[in-house]
């Protein structure tokens, strides 16, 4: 064949495989980035289905946290609060994630007004909170990189795989295990399903440091926490808007090894520290719920700070 002549048949083939790839992404789209359907899974992959979410869901109030706030029903929300919220959570939220959430949201939904936002202390004791692991070009205005989402490596070796294996099995008949079972913008990222909640279960976890909260740098600790507080809890605050900040409900056990690693009286200060900075704001308000009764017991846990939906409701 001639070179030429096998050269634009190779391009073309390829420029039509991208095409069909592409296309096949758009018409099916895993995540959720250009239209929301109920009844489709929505893939639990944090960082890209909210960005579908804050771009496509109806809503005018948003919850923002990490997993400790994923069990949170948004129907309970319309019913006893009279609001209409999205839950933007991801496991490990950084303060960096949370400013881009609300930031996506100030662009794309003008009509939200009030925010709930998990205070995780812990996110304050670190210096490294960079985005690496979140794919920005999710939630910026600039159409011309979506080729990354259409053609990525996230999209086709996870995302389309998992809802076309799904929804293959589900008109199939075949019951699906309930950690993919999700197909309410709702239902993005609860847990509670496939996680046991119970005493025994904690406390062996906890002797054997399984689910543990992160390491915690005591070198330092509370100025750089009072330093990250200063500088970064109130960055989405603005005066149009209304804040509703809280502390989940750790479990007495958590506290125990927070004592017995030096940072207690540290945690309490700087929640004091926090509790100071948000009183300066009218239209912020704060719930703490780490002294409540039920957090001494134990079988409302998962582990030492994840607790069941029962409690978030």
């Amino acid at each position: 064949m001639n070179p030429r002549k096998y050269l634009i048949i190779t391009s073309i083939s390829i420029i039509a495989l991208l095409i069909a790839l592409s296309l096949t992404v758009y018409l099916w789209d895993p995540y959720s980035y250009y239209r929301i359907e109920d009844g489709r899974l929505k893939y639990v992959a944090s960082s890209y289905i909210n960005a579908g979410i804050i771009r496509n869901a109806d809503y005018d109030s948003v919850i923002i946290g990490s997993s400790m706030s994923q069990n949170f029903n948004p129907e309970t929300f319309r019913e006893l609060i009279g609001v209409n919220p999205v839950k933007l959570c991801t496991g490990g939220l950084t303060l960096e994630q949370r400013d881009l959430f609300f930031n996506a949201v100030e662009r794309q939904s003008a009509g939200t007004d009030k925010f709930f936002i998990e205070i995780q202390l812990s996110t304050f004791n670190s210096e490294d909170d960079d985005l690496s692991d979140t794919p920005l070009y999710l939630y910026d205005d600039n159409k011309l990189n979506d080729f990354r989402y259409l053609l990525g490596y996230e999209t086709w070796a996870r995302g389309m795989p998992v809802s076309f294996g799904y929804a293959a099995a589900k008109a199939a008949g075949i019951e699906m295990d309930t950690m993919h079972n999700i197909e309410s913008v709702d239902n993005v990222g609860d847990w509670y399903p496939r996680y046991k909640l119970g005493r025994e279960q904690v406390i062996n976890k906890y002797k054997k440091n399984i689910d543990a909260v992160s390491y915690q740098e005591t070198d330092g600790m509370y100025e750089r926490m009072c330093k990250n507080v200063d500088e970064k809890l109130c960055t989405v605050i603005e005066d149009k808007n209304e804040y509703v900040f809280f502390f989940p409900p750790y479990s007495a056990l958590f506290w125990h090894k927070a004592r017995q690693a030096g940072y207690e009286d540290c945690y309490f200060d700087v929640k004091e520290h926090i509790m100071e900075v948000l009183s300066g704001y009218d239209n912020v308000s704060v719930f703490d719920f780490q002294s409540d009764p039920l957090t001494s017991d134990l079988d409302n846990y998962r582990d030492t700070s994840h607790y069941g939906r029962h409690i978030s409701e």
